[in-house]
This record gives structure tokens, C-alpha cells and sequence, in this order.
């Protein structure tokens, strides 16, 4: 428990600049009694400005409904090259677009955000979807047959990274040569560009992956697919299009937060598992199941 505002204020922005390894929902619970709008040290390193975090439901809730005062386009704000930057550390203009750099539906209002879902939406039908079950589960059989017989694997590296990353790769057209090198800069990017940091080897990372972005892009126009990146690409030419750098942001955006939330979900769902097994282990004894026995040991 934190005894004054200003530590709660200080725990929130360790928490968001990734320089905390404290129980998150201890400050989330924290943030919530002190107040619905609370106001903290904006978490990114380069600028000295302060930000206000919305901390409950009700108020979120209106905030994200509220387009006439609130907006989620940094270009609208005041100072925002100077943000994109400490975020990024990509001052070169020639560099390829990314999802970092460049605008996607993460970071435009309406109606651009609901053009660009639109488009988005016409390759990612229900029948789509539907179609990669039976590819997903045989992907998922695969690496937990790989594990099978050592008795015990790491969820994370075993399961929880791979699983997603050759779904989205599978999904895009990605080749098969390429996936690790993905890997390696989503992985360098992730870890390099979390909030208040600013490394150079993680800018690079960004160029790198911008730049294989367009390679991928201009051979599938040269050879199409039957892949997602090869549908965008139709869906661009037929009147209502994404333009160059809007195709390019959304391919990067799609690869990287394509696997990256799914990776940690797959971590951060087991991770809960031992916090809840009590309540579930009691509801499994009065139906009279026995469930398999697991351990997760947590490697630092």
C-alpha cells in the first residue's frame, strides 16, 4: 500500500515505463481510490510532460466513447513529433512505415478509423477465420508433441511465442525462412521500445523490419497469394484502397501485435493459474474430476 499520492503517482509511472516488478493490480487498486482521473509523469522517456490515466470502468468507458473531446491521433497533440521520437528514435523520414511511425486504427479517429477497419475487415471474414482451425490445432499439436516426452516444457518458449508467430506468419504469406528473423526483431523491439526507454539497437530493429515489410509487399504484388497480405493488396486497388504507407503500417501492426498480446496472454492466463487453483480444485472434488497435475515455475 502506498501512503501518499505522490507514491502512488510514483509506483504508476515505474509500472508504465517498465522500470517495476511490483504487483500491478496492488497500483491498479491503488490508482482507482485515489481517483477516477488521476494525473501522472507521462511514461516516456525524452519529454517532460504529464499525462492523466483514467483508472476505472465507467470512466474509461466514456473517455473511448467521447470523440468530440478525446482523441487517440498523436498528430492533434501539441509536441507529438517530439513523442513520436522519444518512442521511437526514428528521425529519418526515408525510413519504410511501421505501425511505430506511421498511422494505423490504433491511432486514428473516425471516420479514418472506421475506413481503415473497414478495409481491414473484408479479408478478415467469419468463413476466414473459420478456415484456420484445423491448420491452428495442427500447429499447436506439433509443439506440444515436441514436449511430450521431457514431461515438462517452458510455456513461454516452447508454446505461448511459436504458436502465434507461425499462425500470423502462416496467415500473411510469410515464407517459412523468414519467421526466425522475425522473431528476433519483434522479440529486440518489444523489449528495446518499452515506455522511458530509448535504444538504438531497438530503432535499428525498427528500420530492419520496416524494410522487410516492403520487400514482402512488392513480391506480393509481383507474385500473389492466397494470403492476407496479397488480399490487402487487392482490397487497395479496387477504388476504396490503402495507400502505400497505410498498407505497409497495418502488414506490421498485423505481424507484431498479431503474436506479441497473444504470447503474453498465453503466459500471463497460466501465470494466474496457481492464484486461483484453490477455488477450482474445490469445484473439481464436488464434481469428482480429477485433473491432470501441473507446476509453473516462474525463470528469472
Amino acid at each position: 500500500m502506498y501512503s501518499s499520492e505522490q507514491n502512488v503517482e510514483n509506483a504508476a509511472f515505474r509500472l508504465f515505463s517498465g522500470q517495476s516488478d511490483e504487483d500491478p493490480f496492488q497500483i491498479f487498486a491503488q490508482m482507482r481510490a485515489k481517483g477516477a482521473v488521476i494525473p501522472i509523469q507521462f511514461p516516456m522517456g525524452g519529454t517532460k510532460r504529464r499525462t492523466w490515466m483514467v483508472t476505472r470502468m465507467e470512466e474509461a468507458v466514456e473517455v473511448l466513447r467521447d470523440h468530440s473531446r478525446f482523441t487517440v491521433d498523436p498528430s492533434t497533440i501539441e509536441g507529438s513529433t517530439e513523442t513520436r521520437y522519444s518512442l521511437t528514435g526514428n528521425e529519418d523520414p526515408s525510413a519504410p512505415p511501421t505501425f511505430f511511425t506511421s498511422k494505423t486504427m490504433l491511432s486514428v479517429d473516425e471516420p479514418d478509423h472506421r475506413r481503415l477497419r473497414g478495409l481491414v475487415s473484408k479479408a478478415f471474414t467469419p468463413g476466414y477465420m473459420e478456415s484456420l482451425r484445423p491448420r491452428v490445432q495442427e500447429l499447436a499439436d506439433v509443439l506440444l508433441d515436441r514436449v511430450q516426452a521431457q514431461g515438462e516444457m517452458d510455456l513461454v518458449k516452447d508454446y505461448a511465442f511459436p504458436l502465434p508467430i507461425n499462425v500470423i506468419c502462416e496467415m500473411l504469406g510469410v515464407p517459412r525462412e523468414d519467421r526466425e528473423r522475425l522473431q528476433g526483431w519483434s522479440s529486440a523491439i518489444a523489449h528495446g521500445l518499452g515506455l522511458g526507454k530509448r535504444d538504438p539497437e531497438a530503432v535499428a530493429n525498427i528500420r530492419a523490419f520496416g524494410e522487410y515489410n516492403a520487400q514482402l509487399v512488392a513480391e506480393k504484388r509481383r507474385n500473389p497469394a492466397d494470403d492476407l497480405i496479397s488480399q490487402l493488396i487487392a482490397i487497395e486497388e479496387e477504388g476504396d484502397r490503402l495507400d502505400e504507407a497505410e498498407l505497409l503500417s497495418m502488414i506490421s501492426l498485423l505481424i507484431f501485435a498479431g503474436h506479441e498480446t497473444t504470447s503474453n496472454l498465453h503466459g500471463g492466463g497460466a501465470a494466474l493459474c496457481p492464484a486461483r487453483h484453490g477455488t477450482r480444485r474445490a469445484a473439481d472434488q464436488e464434481r469428482g474430476y480429477d485433473p491432470p497435475r501441473f507446476e509453473i515455475r516462474e525463470s528469472r
